[in-house]
């Protein structure tokens, strides 16, 4: 009879926190749009789609904003409902909603978001855009302090990957980010342009591209939880071992990836030619 009445009960999604999942949710709605905006619309931009770049920053923002979603939901109460969370969110979904509405309205008007100074409010606007997304990554750093005091016992084996992952791309994605706002371009050493870069992502070929280790320093609250997750059956010895050892590793690499860009050098030289 137990047997029956479990198969019977209905799907337990897991936890989450609804004001972000609804966001990253409107996210993704926004990128069907996109996509069908990009079918029927032939314009160009850095040779590419003008509507490449929104649909790349909604589908970043909907995995970052469902990731934090994911993980508030795995807080106790105390955590969500404290005035670290409600922080998190004020700081998270005006800025997400406030930098793809921006975005979309350039790319309508073919042009640029980012790095635009042939005005007044292109140069206030790129300003605006700097310090949302610097309140946006930093929401992945507060989210992580959140992880270590108020995670559910039952996050105990995988919290400290959780709270690494989150760190790491709060602390290199906005160290990532401002090297590249710095820099007053994504490209080195290349053509200007995005033309002939990889799918989607339109890393250069022919030169360095700062992007890269912005992507890898940013998806690490991703990567951590995931090889958490792995070694969760390994005992605490293990675990607490491997994340000392992935966390200095991962580091190491973002940056290295950032030098290699700085160099003007493509990442993976024999797979990019």
């Amino acid at each position: 009879m137990s047997s029956t009445l479990s198969a019977r009960a209905p799907l337990k999604l897991p936890a989450h926190d609804r004001p972000l999942a609804r966001t990253a949710w409107l996210m993704l709605a926004l990128a069907a749009v996109t996509v069908a905006l990009m079918a029927i619309d032939p314009r160009l931009f850095n040779g590419v789609s003008t509507w490449l770049k929104p649909l790349k920053f909604q589908l970043s923002l909907a995995v970052f904003l469902g990731t934090l979603a994911l993980i508030m939901g795995q807080l106790t109460p105390a955590g969500r409902e404290s005035r670290l969370a409600a922080a998190i969110r004020w700081f998270a979904i005006p800025t997400s909603l406030f930098e793809i509405a921006y975005i979309m309205l350039r790319a309508g008007l073919n042009e640029a978001s980012h790095f635009n100074d042939a005005d007044a409010l292109g140069r206030t606007m790129f300003t605006l855009m700097g310090l949302a997304a610097l309140f946006l990554t930093a929401t992945a750093g507060l989210l992580a302090i959140l992880t270590l005091r108020h995670a559910r016992p039952a996050m105990a084996p995988i919290r400290l990957y959780v709270a690494s992952g989150l760190m790491i791309s709060a602390v290199l994605g906005i160290y990532t980010g401002a090297v590249i706002g710095d820099a007053g371009s994504h490209w080195v050493g290349g053509a200007p342009t995005d033309a002939g870069g990889l799918p989607l992502v339109s890393w250069v070929r022919d030169g360095g591209d700062l992007r890269v280790a912005h992507f890898f320093a940013l998806h690490a609250m991703q990567i951590f939880p995931l090889l958490g997750l792995a070694l969760i059956a390994t005992s605490a010895i293990v675990r607490h071992g491997v994340l000392a050892i992935t966390a200095t590793a991962y580091t190491a690499c973002v940056l290295a990836l950032l030098w290699q860009a700085q160099r003007g050098e493509p990442f993976l030289p024999g797979l990019m030619a």
